[in-house]
């Protein structure tokens, strides 16, 4: 059975941004980890916010080619949710950490993909560690490996269910920095033509 991929805004922000220190390693684990994968509503709206202007297309795009499938009902599990926030109030833990933890617990086989080291000391089912990829030793070492990093216009996975392109349009944008836990914020993009995926 297919590992559960529940994914942050971090990896988001990585995979759609060339420019980004992570972004290496984020197209490594969507190779890695095909789609389609598991979040959350509040990570939505963090990566929407960290994206801005110019990323927020081609994160829409890859959201309607179902690249992304919406789990979690915080609604049902808000309790839960509440009493993790508060457990981890010295980190502290957003909104979304907390959603995706509780994900971890309700999801068959979890694995977390995020570029966050907070989910290093959260605990699921209050003690067992939050199973991750990679760790910080991992993501060190998968820096250091030569990488020929595509276009993001041309990064095709192939699934099982079906060929997913991930985003069209330009993937060369610009970033400044964003003081929100040391991601960017992309600058609005030149425009490029559009270009069919191939399967």
């Amino acid at each position: 059975m297919a590992r559960s991929v529940v994914v942050d805004a971090g990896f988001f922000v990585a995979l759609l941004s060339r420019r980004d220190s992570n972004h290496r390693w984020a197209v490594a684990q969507a190779e890695r980890h095909l789609p389609p994968w598991h979040t959350c509503e509040a990570v939505l709206s963090e990566a929407f916010h960290l994206l801005g202007p110019g990323g927020a297309p081609a994160f829409a795009a890859l959201l309607r080619r179902g690249a992304v499938l919406l789990s979690f009902d915080l609604g049902d599990h808000l309790e839960r949710v509440l009493r993790l926030m508060q457990k981890y109030s010295s980190v502290p833990m957003s909104l979304a950490d907390a959603c995706l933890v509780r994900m971890t617990e309700i999801l068959t086989d979890p694995i977390v993909v995020t570029t966050d080291s907070d989910f290093r000391v959260y605990r699921r089912h209050s003690r067992q560690t939050v199973p991750a990829s990679p760790s910080g030793e991992n993501l060190l070492e998968e820096a250091r490996r030569p990488f020929a990093v595509p276009s993001l216009e041309a990064v095709v996975f192939e699934s099982p269910r079906r060929s997913t392109a991930l985003i069209s349009g330009s993937a060369g944008s610009s970033l400044r920095s964003s003081g929100d836990r040391g991601h960017q914020r992309l600058r609005p993009p030149a425009v490029a033509p559009r270009r069919a995926a191939t399967a």
